[in-house]
């Protein structure tokens, strides 16, 4: 499974080799995940932009009606009734776009802002792939795979 990743606005500084990090987290994740995605699929794209406040905050207004800004956005486009729902026979499947605020993330451990993007930006592309934390149980299942994530990562 390849994974192709799209990287747009003002990378942090942070995060030299940002693009191949994550690309490879993903790429083990969906391979040692593979029921996730159809079995046609040989890679996936994601869209991953770095945005300010006060466009995030804008976003945040159109499709959420919260008129403030927040760390992380997904756009998910095979999404159907609260399910990941991707057509089938495609080789290569986009899965939407994350948007990150980087002001908006909060640091983990001590100070640690790096790793707090860096877990936005695996609970973005988790959302592309149509799980969610709606309640306890989807919660505990989506905090699970954003630390096997995070393990890859780090």
């Amino acid at each position: 499974m390849r994974v192709s990743l799209s990287i747009s606005g003002s990378v942090p500084p942070l995060f030299e080799d940002l693009k191949e990090t994550l690309e490879g987290a993903w790429e083990r994740f969906l391979r040692e995940h593979r029921s996730l995605i159809p079995h046609q699929v040989e890679g996936v794209e994601v869209s991953l932009s770095f945005v300010e406040p006060e466009a995030m905050r804008e976003v945040n207004l159109k499709y959420r009606q919260v008129d403030s800004s927040t760390d992380v956005l997904s756009f998910p486009l095979w999404e159907e009734d609260g399910r990941f729902s991707p057509p089938v026979g495609w080789r290569w499947l986009p899965l939407g776009d994350v948007l990150v605020c980087v002001q908006d993330v909060e640091p983990l451990g001590e100070g640690d802002r790096a790793r707090g993007v860096l877990l936005v930006i695996h609970h973005g592309f988790l959302h592309l792939l149509g799980f969610d934390h709606g309640d306890e149980e989807q919660r505990r299942e989506m905090w699970l795979l954003q630390d096997e994530l995070m393990g890859f990562t780090v």
